[in-house]
């Protein structure tokens, strides 16, 4: 597979570091924003201004997600300029709450055997919006998963692609508008670098997780590992990456992929995906490390198998396996069928996972998904989804955290210091067994159907 390479100049990278969390829909003093072009969630309304290349501002790169035509020099990675652009926008003061602040507290949550980690950001909390959600028909502060995508509401179109927030734009190849993926600056990040990734984002649509979304998501990923491969090829002074020296240059811009459905604290209702980095919670300017043995990801990437449910999956290739974790949760990856990053494994991965996401949403079980690179084993991409409770079961206003994709992974967000103080994983497992974990009778009805051949 050929590298793609940027369209665009890219800003120098600058120190980095990573996050999760929804966009502030607010946003910061001064910055522009468009007036809402959608109808409906099937409209194909445009930005303001149009986005034709000559309408983006010098400061956006552009990065193509089709192989080029011939063999060439890697460029800078998506990583690379993802974290420029963010470092930008830090210090611009686009960004509301700084994440290398010095009142950022973390620390690891010991004992335990999960490896959670705490953090707690003073800032966030204080400067963040309400959610952008409505309310379930006839249940106070409930969120209906089948809620439309509705224009009135805070949308991402509504962010001017010269507004400063833009990290980069992706383009498919296509010459039209639906080739077109916008990743924007999370203006409330939960950690350094952290973004969101709107596929389609003038097709209006609500936060429901489709297959194109799905497969956009591991394209990214497959090419972001290609180019670290070809990286690594090109200097040979670099180690190769192995589960011994995990902590290299190269790994440290692993990023990740996730999603919270409606019902599962997700705050807006167009659809959207967190690009995160959380190697680098232990960001240069930290100090001390904070994961332990080489590892550099969400806790619940080194979650060991409990067992496995399935070797083929609707119709394809794919080994689910249950995780042992602190709720149930399931990883999906492709059967490697002959060489490594495989585009047709690759392809069988994404049909999987959307298959079951599907069933999900049909069944209205709220979920979070969490996609990763595997640069560390065999250079595969997987998939982790945790069907889970409605987000109306979990207090967080009495537990201290949001049950979100990041703290279900073992990142937990503290809202107070008093909470950051207190966090036991005990305590932590128990509140999210008990407020989070997917309901017994759906969990039985789910494992019947992750056996469907």
């Amino acid at each position: 597979m050929r590298i793609p390479s940027p369209t665009s100049t890219v800003m120098t990278a600058s120190a980095a570091a990573v996050a999760s969390s929804e966009h502030d829909a607010s946003g910061a003093a001064g910055i522009r924003r468009g007036p809402c072009t959608c109808t409906d969630h099937a409209s194909t309304g445009r930005l303001v201004p149009p986005s034709d290349v000559t309408s983006i501002t010098s400061s956006t790169p552009h990065y193509s997600l089709q192989d080029p035509s011939t063999p060439t020099s890697p460029g800078p990675s998506l990583s690379v300029i993802l974290k420029s652009q963010f470092e930008r926008c830090r210090i611009s003061g686009i960004v509301r709450n700084d994440p290398l602040a010095a009142d950022v507290l973390r620390r690891r949550i010991v004992p335990g055997r999960h490896g959670m980690v705490a953090e707690h950001e003073p800032a966030l909390f204080a400067r963040k919006r309400p959610a952008a959600i409505g309310r379930a028909k006839g249940k106070v502060g409930g969120v209906d998963m089948a809620e439309p995508f509705d224009p009135a509401k805070f949308h991402f179109n509504r962010v001017r692609d010269d507004s400063g927030e833009v990290l980069a734009v992706l383009r498919d190849g296509t010459t039209d508008q639906s080739g077109r993926h916008r990743i924007l600056v999370n203006v409330s990040p939960l950690m350094y670098g952290h973004g969101l990734l709107i596929p389609y984002s003038e097709k209006c649509l609500p936060q429901q997780l489709t297959g194109e979304a799905i497969d956009l998501a591991v394209r990214l990923l497959r090419r972001d590992m290609d180019h670290a491969a070809a990286a690594r090829q090109q200097d040979q002074s670099l180690p190769k990456i192995t589960n011994a020296n995990a902590n290299s240059a190269t790994s440290s811009d692993e990023f990740c992929i996730g999603f919270n459905s409606l019902g599962a604290f997700s705050s807006v209702n167009h659809l959207h995906l967190h690009v995160l980095y959380p190697s680098e919670l232990d960001h240069a300017a930290r100090g001390d490390r904070l994961f332990p043995d080489g590892r550099n990801g969400f806790p619940i990437a080194y979650a060991p198998v409990r067992r496995n449910i399935a070797t083929q999956y609707r119709g394809g290739p794919c080994r689910v396996d249950e995780l042992n974790w602190t709720v149930p949760c399931f990883s999906f990856q492709a059967a490697a069928t002959t060489r490594i990053g495989n585009e047709d494994d690759d392809r069988h991965l994404s049909r999987a996972v959307a298959s079951f996401v599907q069933y999900l949403h049909h069944r209205r079980i709220p979920h979070n998904v969490l996609f990763l690179q595997e640069r560390n084993t065999n250079a595969a991409i997987r998939c982790i989804v945790i069907p889970r409770q409605h987000q109306d079961n979990f207090d967080a206003d009495r537990h201290g955290f949001n049950a979100a994709l990041g703290e279900i992974s073992g990142m937990l967000i503290a809202r107070t210091r008093a909470d950051f103080d207190a966090f036991r994983e005990t305590d932590i497992v128990e509140q999210l067994r008990t407020h989070v974990a997917c309901d017994e009778r759906d969990l039985e009805d789910i494992y019947e159907e992750l056996q469907q051949r």
